[in-house]
């Protein structure tokens, strides 16, 4: 099955936060979700040990490049879905993340030094593998309405869609996509009286994953999503 990679070389990114929306999105409409943590502060491992981790998602640590090979390869074979959630950095776990991967999201905050980092992901993608056509969007995150109206918000859009790659529904900042880390869970299963604003959250994932089946992921493999 298809694999995805979060990849960002700048720490803060969101990258984490937007996984775990993906695979709550995903396994919520039935899938099953295999999450691998590359990322040496193992945000998600730490987040599968709480309670609330759905039955359809299982996360597995990648603490070197061999594990991170096998458990994207292992994860084809029995998992609908497979993301990678990589490294903060350009040291090689990032790298390898977006080379195994059938498509590369890059989360990035709406500032223009925050463009130029994302940017400089697909840059060097393309230059160290040759892989130009390798599908890649850009996934604004932590965006508040505010930031969308700034004109640093709308500089930074424009540098991003002169790459001619997709951007993607991003994720807006939320108390409900932080919440996860606090409590456990995912904004699909978590209490709608115990945390404010799951309902936007769910949608902010579902269409995030909507459009990561529609704009980057072979139409044959598509998963219907369920909305309610």
């Amino acid at each position: 099955m298809q694999v995805l990679a979060s990849v960002s070389f700048k720490g803060g990114s969101g990258k984490s936060t937007i996984v775990l929306a993906l695979a709550s999105a995903f396994a919520d409409a039935g899938a099953r979700v295999l999450v691998i943590d590359a990322d040496p502060n193992a945000p998600l491992m730490r987040w599968s040990h709480m309670a609330g981790r759905p039955d359809t998602i299982r996360v597995l640590p990648a603490l070197d490049s061999a594990q991170l090979e096998k458990a994207a390869q292992g994860g084809r074979a029995y998992f609908d879905v497979v993301i990678i959630d990589s490294e903060g950095s350009r040291r090689s776990l990032g790298m390898q993340s977006a080379v195994l991967a059938d498509a590369v999201l890059v989360p990035c905050r709406l500032s223009v030094l925050d463009a130029i980092e994302a940017i400089g992901v697909d840059i060097l993608l393309r230059s160290t593998t040759g892989r130009s056509t390798i599908p890649l969007a850009y996934v604004p995150s932590a965006t508040t309405m505010l930031s969308w109206r700034e004109r640093t918000a709308r500089d930074a859009l424009e540098q991003l869609q002169q790459m001619q790659r997709p951007v993607l529904p991003g994720l807006p900042d939320r108390a409900a996509h932080r919440a996860v880390w606090s409590y456990g869970g995912t904004v699909h299963s978590l209490d709608d009286a115990a945390v404010s604003g799951l309902p936007s959250a769910r949608a902010d994932a579902e269409a995030l994953a909507a459009a990561v089946m529609t704009k980057l992921l072979d139409r044959g493999s598509h998963m219907e999503m369920r909305h309610g």
